[in-house]
């Protein structure tokens, strides 16, 4: 095997992959890269990646790129493909052709395919309202001041047909400060309505899981971002039935094709309008059947996309592509993998 030049970036597991594969010690992996232009914005998934000239010659320096989700891992092994490799430094072994890209999913530390984990959480008639979970960034407060100032007006008259009050609860360190003034007047015009709908900001929640078990509906209207939303996969994680935009749906598995239905099928929803994403409030919030499949679908989700078992498939794929003779290591790769894909779950959840 030829080997580039050492570049790094977070080095993910890289002395455990190391001594398994007997890799000399100027071999690096890029891993975990989140391309920090790759933005889309609105609720097209089809955005047209836009990566600056020094990313990609540092990561074309690489033997291998990974990244965090299937999506990164097409428009990053497109754009290597079209750059230009920079030669390396002097003296240093060189591949013919662009780095290849794999994937080491993020995983998460709920057992979700538990009999026991699954009946410990609430059933529809004991959750009301809906949840938001975000920090303080401008993504985040474009995405909900979005939501106040185009859905919260349609779900005020929906709810106000209905004769249900609504609260809609902020977790996490926004701040309603950050909204825009519009946002802020719908904000308060919803909450004096006949039949109020109501936001609060309650700031860090020491117990997130606590807040998602009393939550009906998790609405995450993200407009804008890039890589995975860890907050829609701690919605799914916790059983809430999920509604967000084609971007916020991103790199999570999630496809129109069962999404869109009203049998659903994933836990989720995707929307690309602020009427969709009204109505499926409605359908999700009101109707019992619809909320008990979506709750069982999430859970479902994660625990074939999101567990130990696809993370042994990404690392199995990695010990191969480096050194095939060694894979009788994998087992202790996986299981110091798995403890700290868990330690960052644990640590996105953080929002």
């Amino acid at each position: 095997m030829t080997l580039r030049s050492s570049v790094s970036a977070q080095p993910l597991c890289l002395q455990a992959v190391s001594k398994a594969c007997n890799l000399r010690p100027r071999f690096r992996i890029v891993s975990e890269y989140v391309p920090s232009v790759c933005l889309s914005v609105g609720f097209s998934d089809r955005a047209v990646p836009i990566f600056q000239e020094p990313e990609l010659s540092f990561l074309s320096r690489a033997d291998r790129v990974l990244t965090i989700s299937d999506a990164d891992q097409r428009v990053l092994t497109a754009a290597l493909q079209q750059h230009t490799i920079v030669s390396p430094p002097s003296g240093a072994a060189r591949s013919a052709g662009p780095p290849s890209v794999g994937v080491l999913r993020l995983i998460s530390d709920r057992d979700t395919a538990s009999n026991s984990y699954r009946v410990g959480l609430s059933s529809y008639g004991d959750r009301s309202g809906l949840i938001f979970v975000g920090a303080h960034n401008g993504i985040n407060s474009a995405s909900l001041g979005w939501f106040c100032e185009n859905v919260l007006p349609l779900l005020t008259r929906s709810q106000h047909a209905r004769q249900q009050p609504l609260t809609i609860t902020v977790a996490g360190s926004m701040r309603e400060s950050s909204l825009t003034p519009n946002a802020k007047q719908q904000i308060a015009a919803a909450a004096a309505a006949p039949v109020p709908v109501s936001v609060k900001f309650v700031g860090f929640v020491s117990d997130i899981e606590s807040a998602l078990n009393r939550a009906r509906v998790f609405v995450s209207p993200i407009i804008a971002g890039t890589g995975i939303n860890t907050k829609n996969v701690l919605a799914l994680e916790n059983g809430v039935p999920l509604i967000t935009t084609r971007i916020g749906a991103r790199a999570l598995h999630l496809t129109d094709s069962v999404c869109l239905s009203a049998a659903d099928g994933c836990g989720a929803r995707i929307v690309d309008s602020a009427q969709h994403f009204a109505d499926a409030i409605s359908d999700l919030y009101h109707s019992e059947t619809l909320w008990r499949a979506a709750h069982t679908a999430a859970l479902d989700h994660i625990t074939r996309h999101f567990s130990e078992a696809g993370l042994a498939s990404d690392i199995q794929s990695l010990t191969e592509w480096a050194a095939p003779a060694t894979s009788a290591r994998f087992d202790s790769i996986l299981r110091a993998e798995c403890v700290r894909r868990k330690q960052l779950s644990e640590y996105l959840s953080d929002y």
